[in-house]
């Protein structure tokens, strides 16, 4: 990974992206957010701090391996099946097998970081006890004896490659069932057949329950209640041994109250006793010192007896034994050709080095320019920091434990990285104009406020003045700051409540085209009323707003007209934009109109995600082509919902972002340049234009006008199918998303269909405020015909004062801001459209008739006919200065208008 460049690189980028969301119309600002939250990572407001450097030293292992394990803790046929699918176990793991594998119930809370093999503190026994309630494994088990709870079904599904590879060695004698809302009701006879061990159906799961269940907490919920589920229960009673709580920092307040009283109804439902089973919590984050408060932890969560309950953490192992130590430098550029064991005898006997190394093990971690001063120590004043990182780690340690080595713990320096992105929950600044923290006024000085800060504060730092939120308008880009005045209206106050999206809602794709046409949206009264007397402040637009007078530090309103107090603007209506008056149909009084400046995690992580994984190391020896040369990068979301919206958007971005850069490539497609044929041409033309001007001879000369242009190497229209074929032959699409898209449409198992649905989702529409290949100048739609220079203008158009050029502008005007505005297109729209957007049908389009209605699915096409004519017909009116009760004049539209149909249908 290039580290350095990647600090460079991020905070730009994630400052692209904040003020490319939001296209203020603040020139000062927009500089001012670019230059702040761009800066380089670890400066003042960059986006990024400063990155940090975490040890990552192996956990202690049994001394002895699995031949260490004290006699009788495990079963034989356990061992022997653990053998061939574990890892030698880790001394903190031994620690609880011995709690949990005994024969009077007892608890085990497991605090141990990530890496460490909790899941084994739990399988292992889980497994044990199975085995020898089965006869080694030979008998079948019915009944749950085991219960996993885990609180995402991510985590659930996570836990199925590692279940399978333990129960498989029992042939289907050991059974485990994942239980969650995807679970089918019955699956394939042939399916099942093919894993005995695994239940994947819940017809199975009721009239047979495996010993070992995964679930979460709202299936176990439906599963004590439901009357189709107590079979499930029915079978267990008496039977349940272990119940397992994965990930158990996050049962705090209210939900731990809800898992304790649920975990004390599970035991009623099974027929058992807190007492009687064996409860595990596990955590990489819950801990401390004291570990008499875990134990009350977990007997209050599951009501275990607090003497049965015991702690267990894991412990990092101590670094191998010291050689003779110097303090000569590291010189990289004979490293690098090194054997990692070769590297690591020359890095084990730096004393600097050391002295870094036992601070790792230890716990600390250290910022970059703290490792930066510390790899000078090492490397010289020169050693690039980033380099001496990776060799360092790559270096295996020769005088490492066996065992450690074995299992690939001999790292001399093996860290972690740790990267910490700032989000944006809003924009606030300072009410003074003059205040000195303001940010530098460019030529257009268009930015009215002071300092500018990314936190919310009262007082302006550089000032003391009152400092308000500023919010911006997203049809016109510009702003104002958020006040509102206090129930005896003597001060402004800083605006409380009304936060508007979620940070999930940055990700969701908008309609953002023009919309279809409505005539009643238009112009829409707001009909309700804030609640308290909210003021949009400062606003510099055409709005007309009253003037208020105020003290800039304490917010007092001036009532005295002796220019006392700081003037502003302060506008009444927080349902309209004080600046260009948009007021939408619908709008919340409590959030207000102006959106405040938000960039969530999930926002900026699907834009951030594809520069990261570019800055990845590349998988080079795969056997296969893989996507991005074997790239990968794993994201973590706290919410259930937030995270399934953020895949999916992350998934549209990637596969939009892949469609565009094809897009861009097809279209600079262009021969090579023939200079001889060229000039045969050149010839024929002057030949012909000193010729009679007819009709075949203009026709002649504009097919030999093209035919130079292709043999000039210009790039030329591509063709639909052709660019439909060209992207269906790409290994993205037939390999990689093709067997991605073949499970939510059988049709797409053709790449031609798929690769025809990605540019028509791409392409369908042009966006207003979004991104797409078209607003981004990576192409552009042509219509066959129309941009000849002998294009026939028909004679309304003439009448009516429009030239060849405004013909062209005019169709091509009808064609991306009605047709695909309005989706009339020819393509699959049943089957596509519910993966493009759900919010929008199918419509059809036809001449206008009087006789005939119109519908949601039925349109006429423009006409000048009628109290409200359609937005294209008001534009042409208001352009062209037409009087539109004159009928000579409707007719020469209505023509018009036709014409242009006619040439759409053509083409």
């Amino acid at each position: 990974m290039e580290i350095e460049r990647l600090l460079a690189r991020l905070p730009r980028d994630a400052a692209d992206a904040i003020v490319g969301m939001a296209r203020l119309r603040s020139v000062d600002l927009n500089r001012h957010l670019r230059e702040g939250l761009g800066a380089r990572a670890g400066q003042p407001n960059s986006a990024l701090s400063e990155p940090f450097v975490e040890g990552a030293y192996p956990w202690l292992p049994l001394e002895g391996g699995w031949g260490g394990l004290p006699a009788g803790l495990l079963h034989p046929r356990t061992l022997e099946v653990l053998r061939e699918v574990a890892y030698p176990p880790y001394t903190h793991q031994v620690d609880a097998w011995k709690q949990l594998c005994g024969e009077r119930a007892a608890s085990v809370i497991v605090s141990s970081g990530t890496g460490s093999g909790k899941t084994e503190c739990f399988l292992t026994p889980i497994l044990d006890g199975l085995v020898r309630s089965s006869d080694s494994g030979a008998k079948p088990l019915e009944g749950v004896r085991a219960l996993m709870l885990y609180p995402l079904n991510a985590l659930i599904a996570s836990q199925e490659e590692r279940l399978s590879k333990w129960f498989a060695p029992f042939g289907g004698a050991l059974r485990y069932c994942l239980y969650n809302g995807d679970t089918p009701e019955s699956v394939r006879s042939t399916a099942a057949r093919g894993e005995p061990w695994k239940v994947a159906d819940r017809t199975t799961l009721r009239r047979s329950p495996p010993p070992v269940l995964v679930t979460n907490v709202t299936m176990l919920e439906y599963m004590l209640i439901r009357q189709k589920d107590a079979p499930i229960l029915r079978a267990s009673q008496g039977t349940l041994d272990f119940v397992v709580l994965d990930e158990a920092h996050s049962y705090v307040g209210a939900q731990a109250a809800e898992i304790a009283l649920l975990l004390r109804r599970v035991a009623l439902a099974f027929g058992r006793k807190p007492e009687e089973l064996r409860y595990v919590a596990t955590s990489a984050t819950i801990g401390g010192p004291d570990a008499a408060e875990l134990r009350s932890f977990l007997r209050d969560l599951s009501g275990a007896p607090e003497q049965n309950i015991h702690v267990v953490r894991g412990v990092r192992a101590s670094l191998p034994a010291s050689p003779a130590l110097n303090s000569n430098l590291i010189e990289l550029d004979e490293i690098a050709g090194m054997e990692p064991l070769q590297a690591g005898e020359i890095f084990a006997k730096s004393a600097p080095l050391r002295v870094l190394r036992e601070q790792f093990r230890a716990g600390a971690i250290v910022g970059w320019s703290g490792w930066s001063a510390q790899a000078r120590q090492i490397g010289g004043a020169d050693v690039d920091p980033r380099r001496l990182l990776v060799e360092a780690s790559r270096a295996k340690d020769p005088h490492s434990d066996p065992a450690l080595a074995s299992a690939g713990g001999d790292s001399i320096l093996p860290v972690r990285l740790h990267l910490f992105h700032r989000t944006l929950s809003g924009l606030w600044a300072c009410v003074n104009p003059t205040c000195p923290g303001r940010p530098a006024a460019s030529e257009a000085a268009d930015w009215h406020f002071g300092a500018v800060f990314l936190e919310s504060r009262e007082h302006c730092s550089h000032c003391g003045s009152l400092v308000l939120e500023w919010a911006y308008c997203i049809q016109c880009g510009d702003g104002a700051l958020k006040a509102e005045e206090t129930a005896d209206g003597s001060h402004l106050v800083a605006w409380t409540g009304g936060t508007g999206d979620g940070e999930f809602e940055q990700t969701l794709d908008r309609d953002e085209t023009f919309g279809a046409e409505d005539d009643t949206q238009d112009d829409a009264p707001l009909t309700t009323s804030p609640v308290v007397n909210r003021r949009y402040l400062g606003a510099r637009g055409a709005r007309p707003s009253p003037i208020i007078r105020f003290e800039p530090k304490t917010g007092a309103i001036v009532e005295t007209v002796d220019g006392a107090g700081l003037p502003t603007t302060a506008s009444r209506h927080v349902g309209e934009c004080p600046c260009c008056g948009w007021a939408p149909k619908k709008v919340d009084l409590e959030a207000g109109v102006l959106r405040s400046l938000v960039a969530g995690a999930p926002y900026l992580m699907s834009q951030i995600t594809p520069g990261l994984v570019g800055h990845l190391s590349p998988k080079p020896d795969a056997d296969e082509p893989l996507p991005l040369d074997g790239r990968q990068l794993i994201t973590f979301t706290d919410a259930r919902q937030g995270t399934a919206r953020h895949a999916a958007n992350l998934q549209v971005a990637s596969e939009r972002g892949f469609v565009r850069s094809f897009l861009y490539h097809f279209v600079q497609d262009r021969p090579v340049r023939d200079d001889q044929a060229i000039a045969a041409i050149e010839a024929k033309l002057k030949r012909l234009a000193s010729d009679e001007q007819d009709g075949i001879t203009l026709s002649l000369m504009a097919d030999l006008r093209l035919a130079r242009i292709r043999l000039e190497g210009v790039a030329t229209p591509k063709a639909w199918r052709q660019l439909v074929d060209r992207l269906a032959a790409e290994p993205t699409i037939n390999r990689f998303l093709s067997n991605l898209w073949v499970e939510r449409e059988e049709t797409f198992s053709d790449p031609a269909r798929l690769a025809e649905f990605m540019l028509y989702r791409e392409i369908m529409r042009r966006p207003v405020r979004a991104n797409s290949a078209e607003t981004l100048g990576l192409l552009r739609l042509t219509i066959p015909g129309l941009d000849e220079p002998n294009v026939v203008v028909p004679a309304s158009a003439t009448r009516l004062g429009l030239n060849a050029d405004d013909w062209r502008d005019l169709v091509r005007l009808l064609l991306t801001h009605f047709v695909r505005t309005n989706v009339i297109l020819d393509f699959d729209a049943k089957r596509w459209m519910r993966w493009i957007d759900r919010r929008q049908s199918h419509v059809e389009m036809v001449p206008f008739e009087p006789a005939l209605p119109s519908s949601r699915y039925v349109r006429f096409w423009p006409h000048p006919y009628g109290p409200r004519p359609s937005r294209v017909v008001r534009m042409l009116v208001q352009a062209l200065g037409l009087d539109r009760d004159d009928p000579s004049v409707r007719d020469d539209l209505n023509e018009l208008l036709r014409a242009a149909w006619s040439t759409l249908q053509s083409s």
